[in-house]
């Protein structure tokens, strides 16, 4: 692999540069190699606060250095930002309106390729993070802050684990943040900086004008569940991520259950899964942009939508979140890769019906160093993330040269360690509450209980923006407070423009109902009384804004299941073992977009016996 020193960087930097006076249509392009100089620990972010603070301290003044380079540097925060969505723009690629597709930027969504075009790119935005990091060390005498920067790699923010319950690391709501930066001289002084973790401001209006629509036009800075285009309320987010903690745990801790690369990682609808493979990284990942944007109509945070999730400083921590738990997979699941799926519409390439991702389908506009386009199989093993000069604890280097089997063995552990339920019993939350239960995490589960989930399908271009839909016991609530208990969500990130090829796209997602059933008192095990329970109690709404929900009779795509199946937890070793799955309709059949038995087609699930005595 080319090494690249500095100075080499600095220049491909400038060579890219094109002299036109707005966005540049690039004639050549950035390789993609990750940082070169070894393989360092990708590190929770507040880990990398309290274990490695110059290398935080450095973390944030490289933030800063590529926030302030000139948005028309293709470099630049904004145009790497900018690849994901809007500006819908060539990246490192001549312009070529007659294959591109305008309409939308080059990420990868409701598409099986979803995790393996984002490692790429987070590969290529951590290239230039250590750069400009190496840039800040040499201005210290001290030699302690190159060390620093050589070790720095992306940090995460695990919206799943038990430590934060989902709450966003307080360091990203900080307006502003103090640190050390050098002087003239090499010293060391500290300062207070606008925090570059809190939001990203755009320097060029006339880009706006030009690329962005609407609402985003007049927001000067990203936003996170915006009050106006200018007020971001970031106590909003962290209540709406805190209350889904629960079942988020839960959801992630399923996704090593899915058999598929295709269902873990994509959203899409795939007709005949069973109801735990509705839920998929992708859908746990819209969900978690849903949370920190909001859901209101024409003034959703940058985060719900697309086109402008990538220029919120929190995206990086939550997709390299993301990256994780798909090399987590890949080591639990060895062999299971990307296979034929329908395309999914990218800025590279104009689809049609026909069209089908691959393995080999080019992972646009990442190359290597030759030239050659990034595809699937570059990026198909949990190994691969060493050869772009990272790693994650549960993925360490020290594996590398053992068997697949013992790495398989080792992650296995650490998922059970990190998102298992607990005991098999949780501490009781009062049915009032709308916070997330608590969950006693002093000890894994071992045993069997009957898992049960509210599972769901739709089509986010009949909503035409962002969307959640909230599941409730009792009554449905929109404030803290409220009579109800909220029990988790699942989303669809919005999009600026529906096609008509999105109206038939469905995508699904799950809501785990089992300790919310155990925290009303009820045995999960008592199919009979939790059947009368959910009949008479389970809701849902999709969610418009804070306070309003659409008409769910005109929402025709969606449908709502319930189904329930017997797991077998046999401690750290193994992942659990789920039975047959069984789906009751007469939960659901009276309720609108409730699943009855005549969509049982959809679903891989034996129909559950009648137990309400509707002789249904």
């Amino acid at each position: 692999m080319k090494a690249w020193t500095f100075a080499a960087l600095a220049a491909s930097l400038v060579s890219v540069v094109s002299s036109t006076p707005l966005v540049p249509r690039q004639q050549s392009y950035t390789p993609v190699t990750g940082p070169t100089d070894g393989i360092y620990e990708r590190l929770p972010i507040q880990r990398l606060m309290a274990e490695q603070p110059d290398g935080f301290n450095l973390y944030l003044l490289a933030l800063q250095a590529m926030q302030k380079v000139p948005e028309s540097n293709p470099l630049s925060y904004y145009q790497l930002a900018g690849i994901h969505g809007r500006p819908h723009i060539p990246w490192g690629e001549p312009s070529n309106p007659a294959v591109q597709n305008t309409a939308v930027g080059y990420c990868t969504h409701s598409s099986g390729l979803f995790v393996t075009w984002h490692r790429p790119y987070l590969s290529l935005v951590e290239q230039q993070l250590v750069y400009h990091a190496g840039v800040e060390a040499a201005k210290f005498k001290d030699p302690k802050w190159k060390a620093a920067a050589k070790k720095l790699r992306l940090p995460y923010w695990d919206w799943a684990a038990d430590d934060l319950k989902s709450a966003i690391p307080a360091v990203v709501m900080q307006p502003t943040v103090s640190l050390t930066q050098p002087t003239s001289s090499g010293g060391e002084s500290t300062i207070s900086i606008a925090n570059p973790l809190y939001q990203y401001s755009f320097t060029n209006q006339d880009y706006r004008n030009r690329y962005f629509t609407g609402f985003y036009t007049q927001a000067a800075h990203t936003l996170r569940q915006p009050l106006d285009t200018s007020t971001s309320q970031n106590n909003v987010a962290d209540q709406t991520m805190r209350a889904a903690y629960t079942s988020r745990r839960q959801n992630t801790y399923n996704l090593f259950s899915i058999p598929t690369f295709h269902e873990f990682s994509s959203t899409a609808f795939s007709i005949g899964g069973t109801p735990n493979a509705w839920t998929s990284v992708e859908s746990i990942h819209n969900q978690v942009h849903a949370s920190m944007g909001g859901t209101t109509p024409g003034r959703a945070g940058h985060m719900s939508l697309v086109d402008y999730s990538a220029f919120d400083p929190i995206f990086w921590l939550h997709h390299v979140q993301v990256d994780r738990l798909g090399a987590m997979y890949q080591a639990t699941h060895p062999g299971q890769v990307v296979t034929p799926q329908p395309a999914s519409p990218v800025f590279a390439r104009i689809v049609t019906a026909s069209t089908v991702d691959t393995i080999d389908t080019p992972l646009w506009p990442f190359r290597h160093p030759g030239g050659n386009y990034f595809t699937s199989r570059d990026v198909s093993t949990p190994g691969s993330i060493w050869d772009y000069g990272y790693s994650y604890s549960e993925i360490p280097l020290s594996y590398k040269s053992r068997p697949t089997a013992d790495l398989r063995s080792f992650v296995i552990g650490r998922i059970n360690a990190l998102y298992s339920p607990a005991a098999l019993t949780t501490t009781t939350a009062a049915p009032t509450t709308t916070a997330a239960p608590t969950i006693n995490v002093t000890k894994r589960a071992t045993g069997t209980r009957r898992e049960w989930i509210c599972h769901f399908v739709f089509s986010p271009a009949e909503i035409g923006g962002p969307a959640q839909l909230d599941i409730y016991f009792g009554n449905v609530t929109t404030t803290p407070g409220s009579q109800g208990y909220y029990v988790g969500s699942g989303a669809a990130l919005g999009k600026e423009e529906y096609t008509d090829a999105d109206k038939g796209k469905l995508i699904t997602a799950t809501v785990p109902l089992t300790i919310a059933i155990q925290d009303q008192g009820i045995d999960c095990n008592n199919r009979s009384v939790v059947v009368k329970e959910l009949a008479s109690k389970l809701k849902w709404v999709m969610r418009k804004g804070v306070s309003d929900s659409y008409d769910l009779t005109k929402l025709p795509s969606l449908k709502v299941g319930v189904s329930s199946a017997e797991v077998t937890y046999t401690g750290d070793d193994n992942l659990p073992e789920w039975g047959t799955f069984e789906t009751y309709y007469e939960v659901t059949d009276k309720k609108d977009c409730g699943m009855t038995k005549k969509d049982s087609s959809i679903v891989k699930s034996d129909d559950a016996k009648d137990y309400l005595g509707n002789g249904k």
